[in-house]
This record gives C-alpha cells, sequence and structure tokens, in this order.
C-alpha cells in the first residue's frame, strides 16, 4: 500500500482531482438541501414527489436548450434514443429511492449509496474497460466503513419508523442503486463524448414527458390537496427551493463527469447524509449523533486515498491526447480536452 502510495503523479491530475473532491462535496450539499426541502414539504403534509421532478427535468429541458443554443446549437454526437435511454434511468431511479422511504427504514435507504458504488465499479470495469488500483480498492473500503459508521447511528431509531414492508422496501433500494449506477456511468460517457449542455437539454426533453405522465396517475389527488397559500406560501417557496437545488445539482453533476468518473463521484455523495445532518443542526436545533462526524472523517480519508491516483484507464487516455506541435502551429486550446491536430495539404 505504502509503495503504491509513492508513485509519481502528475501534477495536472492532482490539480483536477483536487477540483473533482470540491465539487463533488457542493454537490452533496445540494442534495442535502433537497433532502431539507423534502422533508419540510413532507411535514406540511405535501406528498408530490413525481412532480416535483417533473419540475426539475422541464426546467433542464428549457433552459438547457437556451444554453446549448446560445452556446453554438445543439450537437448530438449520440444517437436521440441513447439520451432517451438515461433519462428514463434516471426518472425511474429517483421514483424508486422515493418509494422506498414507504416501505423501509432510514438505515436500509442508505445502504443504498453502498450499492451504487459496488455497481458503478462493475460497469465502468465492463463498459469503459476501468482498472482500479490497490489504492482505489483500500479508499473504497475506507469510505465504506464510514457507511458502516453511518448506519450504526441509525440502529436506535424508533421502531414505529421501521416501514411498512422492509424486504419489499429493500428490494426498491437495490433495484434503484442499480439504475443509478446504470444512469451516472451513462452520463459519464454522454458528457465526455458531447457538449455537457446538449446532454442536459436531452435529459429533460426526454425525462420530462415520462416522469409527467407518472405524476399525471400518482400526484393528481396529492396536488390537489395542498394549500399553496397557507403560511404565507411556505409550500411554494419549499417548492422552489427544491427544484432550484435539485436544478443545480444536476448542472454541477454533468460539469463533474467531465473531470472525473462515476465511482468517485458516489463515493463524494456518501457525504450527504452528514451534511443533512449539520444543516438539521443550523436550521432545526437538532443535536447530531457524535457518531456522524466520525463517519464524515473516514469518508474524507476513503475520497482522498481513492482520488490520489488516476485510473490506469485515465492515464491512457491522457496519453492519447499527447501530441506533438509542428513549428508554425499556434497552440489551441487544451484544458480538459484531446485535441486532435490535422497537418495541411502540402500546394502542388
Amino acid at each position: 500500500f505504502l509503495n503504491a502510495c509513492r508513485r509519481p503523479v502528475m501534477p495536472e491530475w492532482r490539480r483536477r482531482r483536487r477540483m473533482g473532491l470540491v465539487l463533488g462535496q457542493i454537490i452533496s450539499l445540494c442534495i442535502a438541501g433537497t433532502g431539507v426541502f423534502s422533508s419540510q414539504l413532507a411535514a406540511a403534509g405535501v406528498n408530490i414527489p413525481t412532480t416535483q421532478s417533473f419540475l426539475n427535468y422541464a426546467l433542464l429541458g428549457g433552459f438547457g436548450c437556451v444554453l446549448a443554443v446560445k452556446n453554438g446549437g445543439i450537437r448530438l454526437q449520440s444517437p436521440w434514443w441513447g439520451y432517451a435511454v438515461i433519462a428514463v434511468l434516471d426518472v425511474e431511479a429517483n421514483a424508486l429511492a422515493v418509494m422506498a422511504y414507504q416501505y423501509t427504514s432510514v438505515t436500509s435507504v442508505l445502504l443504498l449509496d453502498c450499492f451504487t458504488i459496488v455497481c458503478c465499479m462493475i460497469l465502468s470495469r465492463i463498459f469503459l474497460r476501468a482498472s482500479y488500483l490497490f489504492t482505489h480498492l483500500v479508499g473504497v473500503f475506507i469510505c465504506f466503513l464510514g457507511l458502516l459508521i453511518l448506519v450504526l447511528s441509525d440502529v436506535l431509531e424508533p421502531p414505529g419508523e421501521a416501514g411498512k414492508d422492509r424486504l419489499f422496501g429493500d428490494a426498491l433500494c437495490l433495484l434503484a442503486s442499480f439504475l443509478y449506477a446504470c444512469s451516472n456511468v451513462a452520463q459519464e460517457v454522454a458528457v465526455k463524448q458531447s457538449d455537457r449542455l446538449t446532454f442536459l437539454a436531452m435529459l429533460g426533453f426526454f425525462g420530462a414527458p415520462v416522469c409527467g405522465i407518472q405524476a399525471l396517475v400518482f400526484d393528481r389527488s396529492g396536488v390537489a390537496a395542498v394549500n399553496w397559500t397557507e403560511d404565507h406560501g411556505a409550500n411554494i417557496w419549499m417548492l422552489f427551493g427544491f427544484v432550484a437545488t435539485l436544478h443545480i445539482m444536476y448542472h454541477l453533476t454533468s460539469l463533474y463527469l467531465t473531470l472525473d468518473d462515476a465511482t468517485f463521484l458516489n463515493l463524494s455523495l456518501l457525504t450527504s447524509d452528514v451534511w443533512g445532518v449539520i444543516a438539521s443542526v443550523v436550521l432545526f436545533h437538532t443535536p447530531p449523533p457524535s457518531l456522524y462526524f466520525v463517519a464524515f472523517f473516514f469518508i474524507l480519508v476513503g475520497l482522498w486515498i481513492y482520488g490520489y491516483h488516476p485510473l490506469p484507464s485515465a492515464l491512457e487516455q491522457h496519453r492519447d491526447c499527447l501530441v506533438t506541435i509542428e513549428p508554425g502551429f499556434e497552440e489551441s486550446d487544451m484544458e480538459g480536452r484531446c485535441v486532435v491536430f490535422s497537418m495541411p495539404t502540402a500546394p502542388t
């Protein structure tokens, strides 16, 4: 392990990993924010989870199209059905994860993060030909220790919060985590092979109708039962906060996946539960379990170890980007891109 840590690392890679680590924690904060707004909406009797997601997809589609057109137009680098598949995976993963809370405990839902990471590593190995060093495995193991501490801190939950059907709820968690992994790995490929704004526009374009149909089927009674003018429109502001933080999270996630891999993203998101507890302390003065901060420390250490070395596949991709600039050529902007230079045809 110590010998592996002594391997030389490119300064550029270290800079990108530091950016990824910071950006991952900002995304984790956004996820914690959506959890805070969702809990406040639920406490007010607002039960419209699919409608909440629909508003985000509609905003992604509209705002993404405007930005993509402003930056040169929408350029599809993949077949349209590929974006549609990613959108369906993302919509159904969100729906199953929300549904799981109705049947199982918070402790079981926390295990969703663990299974998503395992699925991401397997899918990246199969489809992206990613290979992992010993330091990567050690980092994942330490992050899992932090997750285990999180689970242990929730073992003392009241019996009334255990859920109606834990076996069914656990099955929903596993299926949702697999769909999240498929969606994340597919998104990593999409944003690295095409423009990320185009990807976000297509995600909203295909995700909004799928989510809208589900909202019409499942959320009609919930929307009709909400008193939107109560307490000076507090429910409207909470819904606005949820959609805004979720929308920012999607934009930052697409930016993150241009810098790093889906596995490191999901490891970074393990801290969202800790940020949620901190938000509860600051906003609602709820005393946190002391084990949460121990878990936060383990997860950050695991992230540092995992991110210390790039994946060997990423190194190979970096070597492919190295080109020789012949005299007379001007250097192009190569930040974060693989630039291919074509030689001009000699005059005859």
